[in-house]
């Protein structure tokens, strides 16, 4: 492969004695809440130091997972909609929360991670396993942590720009120093970088949007409009006041804006689709590997054979808005049509993201006092079209304009014992809350096409935690840490209940009707439900310190995702009956919580004084009640649209995606990372990461529709749609990470470095049917340039060998598919991630 042959003409490139690099400086983490050395904690975590960042290249939380065995970012829809993959934990994208979770200094962010910069960060950790002692809920998978720079008493800063292809362009900078010397110190930063998103354009020709279901003057215009861009803006601002030797208090402010163009899907042809044919011979999935280049179809004749893939996103129909006539008959009470128009939106993603934080430290005797607070706003205005496809299924549904926004607040208080004493712990208090309300407008249809009265939840959480270690002599610790909190969440909308399907009910009138329909009618109640529930998450650790420089630990923890809601349900114009059977009842309105314990055994080593270090995890996973993407019927009501006494066409369903749980999951698996420093201007590194996951008890919806009822030509061949044996979705079996950084002196005291980084990783399913899967891939970065102790100026080009795989395969629905019968085939929508990309950087020094 050219990337490792390139790599071992670095290693056998002459050396001189020349001290470039050195043995490693020891890396602090704060896993545990407190400072140790990343050697002594008995956890799986990798730890990237701003230098290291800068030296591999990485700028946003996608470069740090590219970087990281057993972490992904499973990437859906752009920025929109980022999760953190942890040891194949993988979570829905588009609902729920996460299985693991992103913090800044700490504390907790709710919202996206993507708009916060690297530039102003000092540390970031990746915390593998459950986490939820230490940090709280939703990180049972893992937790990842960035650690932004404390203020210093000396006067230094960084300036970094960069041009690249495809108008990658960043500008950045931070600086430090004292206000008033050894009492305020402050620390400011500033980022701005854009990607043109050259690379993915839209490809809707003129008139390929079909003039279908009655619209009015539909635009026909083409759009060849880029995708994939991305502008980011952030600005914070931080204060450290010495108060007196035994106290300091830190305050943060930070802005962040996200303005992004719609993101690339590049979609699978109905043509393509080659497995479980229904009984017209129509195929109804897709089998194997897709082709993110060409199309692939089984007719080896057909013009669309060996085409480019594309990008058919209906972008005008957002852009200008839509008028319908789907009522043009006098149905509609006149009152009402403005809900048949919908104007014209931006497209893409806009967020605005606000974060407070103040950080208090006090020490009481011997002990330390930290009480942390934060603030964050996140507010996000996105216009999308949900259907990936030229199509306006169901008179414009899946054109789609949201706005959402979420506000959390939460505060901590902690009591940490003197570090050194044989018994030692911690004890402490958590509370959070979170507002989050959306509320969309659609491009007319049945969901009408005005911004809808708001859908509202609600979290708060509450939580005391503690930790006790215990030195039974200088070799062997135990640690026991555990977290009891409570979880309550509600939910609102103005969803109604109404007696409006016939009295007695009328099938004719309400197809979806069911007499369990009747004890919920209610017209004047809108929709409140409520749920809670109680959580103990503990994790206790058995460490061995063989020698000074060799730990081994043994560890079991648990992890817990709180229930939710299926906001689907709660919509507003969901019929309102369905939602209060679907969570009284039925209980699909809700995803039950879920759970997993985790079993570790580890170890870290270093050798020839610290030239190498070594470390390795192996763990199982006891994962129960995973959470898993599923397309559910759900009742629409329009019948308020209409004149008084016309009920035609009052209720319809449409899918829409739900979380539900499967019964059991199990993964396993290890982490191996290691470095090497074979001279002083010589480095290495090297990581290994292994993931087996699986469904033991699930039976998925999907699998059943495709592979065994509604008249498929093998009926009876997965009657119920039993997956288990299946593979997890979402994460790969394998994941390698290998490295090389080599420097020397040129004259006086400039030095030229060169700096290679390769990344495999093996294919992986979209789906937990296990049809379609995203391809390997290898990605090859390299840098080289010059520096001083004043500037550097660096060259890169990233994914060298233009490998184009997918970031995420999205399963939907084609509903454009002629003489479908009684089900629609599946439709595949591919993320593509970027080729290859190279350009120039600049970096200034100043100040100590």
């Amino acid at each position: 492969m050219p990337a490792f042959t390139a790599l071992a003409l670095v290693v056998a490139a002459p050396v001189n004695s020349w001290a470039a690099t050195g043995p490693p400086d020891e890396i602090v983490v704060t896993a545990r809440k407190r400072e140790e050395s990343l050697q002594d904690v008995p956890i799986s975590i990798t730890a990237f130091t701003a230098e290291k960042l800068r030296e591999s290249g990485a700028v946003n939380n996608y470069d740090v997972a590219l970087l990281t065995v057993n972490f992904n970012t499973l990437q859906q829809n752009g920025r929109r909609q980022d999760r953190p993959v942890v040891r194949g934990q993988a979570a829905p994208a588009n609902r729920g929360e996460p299985n693991a979770s992103y913090f800044i200094d700490g504390a907790y962010v709710s919202g996206s991670i993507s708009t916060a910069t690297l530039g102003p960060v000092e540390r970031v950790e990746i915390l593998r396993g459950p986490q939820s002692a230490q940090f709280g809920r939703a990180t049972f998978a893992g937790a990842v942590n960035y650690v932004t720079r404390k203020p210093s008493n000396e006067w230094t800063g960084e300036i970094q720009t960069r041009a690249g292809t495809d108008d990658t362009y960043l500008l950045s900078g931070w600086t430090s120093g004292p206000l008033i010397e050894d009492k305020l110190l402050f620390f400011g930063a500033a980022s701005w970088d854009k990607v043109g998103g050259g690379e993915f354009h839209n490809n809707l020709e003129a008139g390929e949007a079909k003039d279908v279901n009655k619209f009015i003057d539909p635009n026909q215009s083409g759009d060849y409009s880029r995708l994939n861009t991305t502008t980011t803006k952030e600005v914070l601002g931080k204060l450290l006041w010495q108060i007196d030797d035994t106290s300091e208090l830190t305050l943060k402010a930070s802005f962040a804006e996200g303005d992004d163009g719609h993101y690339a899907q590049l979609i699978m042809e109905q043509e393509e689709l080659n497995c479980y044919p229904d009984e017209n011979g129509l195929y109804q999935a897709y089998c194997g590997v897709m082709d993110m280049e060409k199309i692939r179809t089984r007719d080896k004749s057909d013009p669309l054979n060996g085409k480019p893939r594309e990008n058919r996103l209906n972008l005008p129909d957002i852009r200008s808005g839509m008028t319908h006539a789907l009522f043009d008959d006098g149905l509609v009470a006149p009152e009402n049509l403005s809900a048949l128009v919908s104007d014209g939106n931006r497209v893409g993603p806009r967020r605005d993201q606000y974060r407070l934080l103040a950080d208090y430290r006090k020490d009481i005797g011997d002990w330390q006092m930290a009480v942390r607070g934060a603030l964050n706003d996140d507010e996000l205005e996105q216009g999308f079209d949900l259907d990936h496809k030229e199509d306006r299924p169901f008179t414009g549904l899946f054109a789609i304009y949201q706005e959402q926004s979420i506000r959390d607040q939460s505060l901590e208080i902690r009591f940490d014992s003197p570090g050194d004493r044989r018994l030692r712990g911690a004890i402490g208090a958590y509370y959070f809350k979170s507002d989050w309300k959306s509320r969309q407008q659609h491009n007319v249809g049945p969901a009408a096409g005005n911004l809808s009265p708001p859908t509202r939840q609600e979290t708060t959480n509450t939580a005391i935690f503690g930790s006790l270690d215990y030195d039974f002599n200088d070799r062997w610790t135990f640690s026991s840490e555990v977290r009891v909190a409570r979880d309550k969440k509600s939910i609102s909308s103005e969803n109604r209940c109404l007696p409006d399907a016939g009295d007695p009910p009328d099938a004719t009138a309400n197809p979806n009707w069911k007499p369990e329909f009747v004890k919920y009618i209610d017209p004047e109640a809108t929709i409140l439900h409520k749920i809670a529930a109680n959580s103990l998450t503990p994790r206790f650790t058995l460490r061995y310190q063989a020698t000074d420089n060799a730990m081994f630990y043994l560890q079991a923890a648990k992890g817990n995702k709180p229930a939710d809601f299926n906001t689907p349900y709660y919509h507003h114009n969901r019929e309102g009956c369905q939602t209060q059977v679907a969570f009284h009842e039925t209980g699909e309105a809700t995803v039950d919580e879920e759970k997993a314990w985790t079993y570790e055994v580890g170890a870290k080593t270093s050798w020839l004084d610290n030239r190498i270090t070594a470390n390795l995890a192996v763990f199982y996973i006891n994962w129960k009640n995973q959470g898993v993407f599923q397309v559910a019927p759900i009742s629409l009501y329009v019948e308020e649209l209409l004149v008084p006494g016309f009920e035609f066409f009052a209720y319809t369903s449409i899918g829409d995606t739900i979380i539900e749980n499967a019964g059991k999951s199990e993964v396993y698996g290890l982490e191996f990372e290691s470095s090497y420093f074979i001279t002083d201007n010589f480095q290495m590194n090297f990581a290994y990461g292994l993931t087996v996951g699986e469904y033991k008890e699930y039976n998925d919806p999907f699998f059943a529709e495709k592979t065994g009822k509604d008249g498929n030509t093998d009926p009876g061949l997965y009657p119920d749609g039993n997956v288990a044996g299946h593979t997890i979705p979402d994460s790969p079996k394998h994941s390698f990470v290998l490295g090389a950084n080599y420097a020397r002196s040129l004259s006086g005291d400039m030095d030229w470095f060169v700096r290679s980084d390769v990344v495999h990783e093996t294919e992986r399913y979209a789906g937990a049917d296990n049809f379609i899967q995203i391809d390997e891939r290898t990605f090859w970065n390299a840098r080289t340039g010059l520096q001083t102790d004043t500037w550097e100026i660096t060259g890169y080009v990233n994914n060298i060998l233009d490998e184009h795989s997918a970031a995420s395969i999205l399963r939907f629905v084609n509903f454009d598919v002629p003489g479908a019968p009684n089900i629609f085939p599946a439709a595949y929508a591919a993320s593509p991630l970027p080729g290859k990309n190279w350009g120039v950087e600049l970096l200034f020094r100043f100040g100590q």
